[in-house]
Order: C-alpha cells, then sequence, then structure tokens
C-alpha cells in the first residue's frame, strides 16, 4: 500500500458514488421499494446513514449505543457482557443503561453451511432477513405464543443488494436451552427428574404445536433455538427462539410441520451423547402431546415421516463431509 492513501476512504467515496448513481436507475427506485419492511404493529421504522432499524416502540433509545461498524466486538455498547448460547455467529447478553430492561441478547446474524465460508455475514437481496424475523416473532408474541421479544432489528447496507445486520432481543432470565438440559442427563435420576423431563417434553410439544397452528412455519428448529424456563414450583415455561427464515400463513399444512418436527430430530440425532438421554419412548411422548393424542392424526403423518427418515441418511452423510472439510472446527 502507498503511503499517503486511504484505501477504507476512498472505497468509500467510489460506494457512495455508485450507490447514488444506482438509486436514480429504474432498478434503483424498485429496489428502494422492495427494501422497504412491513412495519409490525408495536415498532418504528429509523433509518439513519447506511443502516435502517425497526425498533420496538419506547425502545428508541438503544439506538444512542450503536457502534460504528468497524469496531470490534458487538455492534452496541452495554456492560457486564457475557457469550450467551452455542450457536453460530456472535450472540452476547448483556446490560444496557436506560428505561427497565434488564439485559438484552445481541445477535449478528451470519450465514451457515457452505455459504458461510463464501459470504460469511453478507446477505443478497432487497428484503431483509432481520425485519422478516420481527415480524414473524412480533406476530406470534401477540397472538400469545412464547418467543423472544425483538427490541431493534437492523439491516447494515454494504452495498447495492448486499447487506448484513443484527438483531437485540429481550434476554429471558433464568432459562436453559434444550440442548444443554438434556445434556445434564445425571439431572434425570430418581422419580422426580423424570417427571421433571416428561413434563419438559410434553410442554416443548405443546409450544411447537401452538406455534404450528398460529401458521408459523420455523426455519431453523433445533434444541437450541428452544428455551426452557423452569420454575421452583416445577413448571416448565417454554420459549422459541431465532425466526430467522421462518415465515407465517393462513394455515401450515401437514407436510411443512412435518418438516419442521424432522428438523428437529435431526438436531438430536446430530448430538451423540444424547443416545441415552433422548429415547425412543421419549420421541413417542413427544408425538403424542404433539398431536394431541390424536393416534388418528399421527397416523395419517406416518407417511411422511418415513420419507423424511430415508432423508436423514443424507444428512449423516453431509454432516461426515463438512466435519472433514478444512477450517472446520
Amino acid at each position: 500500500m502507498e503511503a499517503g492513501i486511504n484505501c477504507k476512504g476512498t472505497g468509500r467515496k467510489v460506494y457512495s458514488t455508485l450507490y447514488r448513481r444506482f438509486k436514480g436507475t429504474v432498478f434503483g427506485k424498485m429496489a428502494i421499494i422492495r427494501s422497504l419492511p412491513l412495519i409490525p404493529e408495536g415498532y418504528e421504522f429509523f433509518e439513519v446513514g447506511r443502516g435502517q432499524y425497526l425498533v420496538r416502540e419506547g425502545y428508541q433509545w438503544i439506538l444512542d449505543h450503536i457502534q460504528p461498524s468497524e469496531e470490534d466486538g458487538p455492534p452496541v455498547r452495554g456492560h457486564d457482557t457475557c457469550v450467551a448460547g452455542g450457536g453460530r455467529g456472535m450472540t452476547v447478553s448483556m446490560a444496557l443503561s436506560g428505561d427497565e430492561v434488564s439485559r438484552v441478547v445481541v445477535r449478528r446474524s451470519l450465514r451457515g453451511g457452505i455459504l458461510a465460508r463464501i459470504l460469511g455475514d453478507t446477505y443478497f437481496g432487497c428484503r431483509s432477513r432481520m425485519f422478516e424475523e420481527t415480524r414473524v416473532a412480533a406476530h406470534g408474541i401477540r397472538l400469545g405464543l412464547r418467543a423472544a421479544e425483538v427490541l431493534v432489528a437492523a439491516k447494515e447496507r454494504i452495498a447495492p443488494l448486499l447487506y448484513g445486520g443484527w438483531i437485540i432481543t429481550r434476554e429471558i432470565p433464568d432459562s436453559v436451552d434444550l440442548l444443554s438440559y438434556l445434556r445434564a442427563g445425571p439431572s434425570f435420576a430418581g422419580p422426580d427428574g423424570l417427571r421433571l423431563k416428561r413434563r419438559v417434553i410434553m410442554e416443548t410439544a405443546q409450544a411447537i404445536a401452538r406455534m404450528h397452528e398460529l401458521g408459523i412455519d420455523h426455519g431453523d428448529l433445533h434444541l437450541r433455538n428452544i428455551l426452557l424456563q423452569i420454575r421452583p414450583d416445577g413448571a416448565v415455561h417454554v420459549f422459541l427462539i431465532d425466526f430467522d427464515k421462518s415465515s407465517c400463513v393462513d394455515s401450515l399444512n401437514r407436510g411443512r410441520r412435518v418438516r419442521n418436527l424432522m428438523r428437529l430430530f435431526r438436531s438430536v440425532v446430530k448430538e451423540p451423547d444424547l443416545a441415552g438421554t433422548f429415547t425412543t419412548r421419549d420421541v413417542e411422548r413427544f408425538l403424542l402431546a404433539y398431536f394431541r393424542r390424536d393416534r388418528s392424526k399421527r397416523k395419517s403423518a406416518a407417511g411422511t415421516f418415513r420419507r423424511h427418515a430415508v432423508l436423514l441418511r443424507v444428512h449423516r452423510a453431509w454432516w461426515r463431509l463438512v466435519d472433514c472439510m478444512p477450517g472446520r472446527k
């Protein structure tokens, strides 16, 4: 690099010039219209510089905590920060000063699979996946579904039709994801532990059934995206999180319901240490609770389950292939 040349600043100037020209074209105007989000009830839309934000009413002050995207770490300033969850991407829990929010979870959106190695946290298109996730979560909460409430969803424009983003949700206190709970196998010892485990399975199945009844097709239903809040009196509250790639329809058909359930079961099979914890009998209990003990409905879905079970072999082969790829941790 030659002395005196600021490559980062030069890149910004070229980008700004190109973007201004693109906005003036017919395609640019169409892209801008398509990029405007459908604002859910109770949210407001803001556009500041290259950023677009969907903000829960009453939480506009969180925008004052946004850090420049060039800085390392989370995109917002906070204190008492710690890592939250073990999924892909940067997910941290922190406290913010202001209003009544005690703690929040900040998650930067990151692709999974092979595309993550190529594009990382960059997305292509007009619609924002972060805004769509907010809309689905708000729809479910408004209809009584227990889910993590989105406080801020951000879309950061990188170039025409290229963007990244992140989401801030209200932290669910005293909760643990279903994978961590099932891994604590010794806690199931004794009659009380087994009863609690069965209650967790039944409550989880009923929460997913409720989500499907509301017409929500979860895009990535797996063990880490189910949070449990177990009260001292033994009551179990199940929360669903991370509605990325999810959608809402008037009525969710049987095929899409089964596809959601098979995605959940694949996440169980993918964890070999759960083999002695989540048994075949537990799967039976789950399905009975999901279908509300209606054996005729479960029987009618059996054929679809069998077809998806065949695909499970393909997924296992794919997992082995991905594990052997360079750079796999």
